[in-house]
């Protein structure tokens, strides 16, 4: 059941998916394993239409006694779900606890940075990003979020450095379009061939 129910969401068709994981749950003898796997992807299935469900089927999964490392998908999922919600201070709790548990992956310092920042703690947001860059440093991504916490932190030739980075990597990563767009949009809020100022 978790596996065919994560190939229908792979496959957009969550409509069809969430019966079949339902009763999957319901079987006798489900392993706590194969119980997280078939939550996680309920709350995948719920989570475009009915996000309190969604978040209700990540907390029952990290509810499970697993080693923090193999429940890392809940705890990343459920802290981006809150923070959609509002809930930042859950949010960076189980963020900050993904990132103890597994500090070599890059997306939940990314995620941090993002929940920092939205906090309005700009520092702590820098160095979540200065964390995820040093895991991956061609995540155009993150250059772009770090541009905008630096902006917002008053850097502004640092915000050009990183919105510069940023465009470079979507270029030679075959993103001509994507880079464009950031070009334009980082042009109208800082110029992006002025000099560093002394």
């Amino acid at each position: 059941s978790a596996k065919l129910g994560g190939l229908l969401i792979s496959e957009g068709k969550h409509d069809q998916a969430i019966p079949l994981l339902r009763q999957g749950l319901e079987q006798q003898g489900v392993q706590d394993a194969e119980r997280y796997e078939l939550l996680v992807h309920l709350a995948l299935a719920l989570s475009p239409n009915d996000s309190i469900g969604a978040v209700a089927a990540y907390r029952q999964a990290l509810a499970i006694d697993l080693d923090p490392r193999l429940s890392l998908g809940a705890r990343i999922n459920l802290a981006a779900r809150l923070m959609e919600q509002g809930d930042l201070d859950e949010a960076i709790q189980l963020t900050q606890a993904a990132t103890q548990a597994a500090p070599e992956v890059a997306l939940s310092w990314t995620n941090l940075g993002l929940m920092q920042r939205r906090r309005g703690d700009i520092a702590a947001a820098l160095a979540a990003y200065s964390q995820a860059i040093a895991l991956d440093p061609n995540n155009a991504s993150c250059h772009q979020n770090r541009a905008v916490a630096l902006l917002l932190g008053g850097d502004i030739d640092g915000a050009r450095s990183a919105f510069r980075t940023a465009i470079t990597l979507l270029d030679t990563q075959g993103r001509p379009a994507e880079a464009q767009a950031l070009r334009d949009k980082a042009q109208s809020i800082v110029k992006l061939e002025a000099k560093p100022a002394l």
